[in-house]
């Protein structure tokens, strides 16, 4: 069974992993870039594209927030879909209470918490085209809950 532990393992495995809207830990190639234009037009256009060129990701592996936790689950998810299929969701005023491992979502955008820091909260994400994969406090993105899924497994640290 796949756990939290595991699942922020991996995203603090891929923090520098460029950011292609529509990747899913995919080589980020001419073709898939275009395809991804075809299907996404409005996210993916031609400015972004040569951002893409221009910032040396093809070639190379590339995620977007979804890829990131979906790579791992093995269970390609939009962020919408990742909210409607949860078993659980706690609001994020709890993160403190959040195993590592619990997905952190907003509207549009997901992450991973990885647990406390120095007494901070921290998270990975697959911030943007401008940013990658990075790791950052969980406040310094307006995350609105956590989410746990029945096919996974927590462990809570305790005090």
């Amino acid at each position: 069974m796949k756990t939290g532990k595991g699942l922020a393992d991996y995203a603090i495995s891929k923090i520098g992993i460029p950011y292609f809207y529509g990747c899913k830990m995919d080589l980020l190639t001419t073709d898939l870039m275009n395809r991804l234009h075809k299907a996404y037009p409005s996210m993916v256009t031609t400015k972004y594209m040569n951002k893409a060129v221009k910032n040396k990701q093809l070639l190379k592996i590339n995620t977007d927030c979804s890829g990131l936790i979906g790579a791992y689950r093995e269970k390609h998810l939009g962020s919408a879909q990742l909210y409607s299929t949860a078993y659980k969701r706690m609001p994020i005023s709890e993160v403190k209470n959040f195993a590592p491992g619990v997905v952190l979502w907003k509207s549009g955008h997901v992450g991973v918490y990885i647990g406390m820091e120095n007494g901070v909260p921290m998270c990975v994400e697959a911030k943007g085209i401008d940013y990658g994969v990075i790791k950052s406090r969980v406040a310094s993105t307006a995350w609105v809950y956590g989410l746990t899924f029945k096919d996974m497994e927590y462990s809570y640290e305790t005090t």
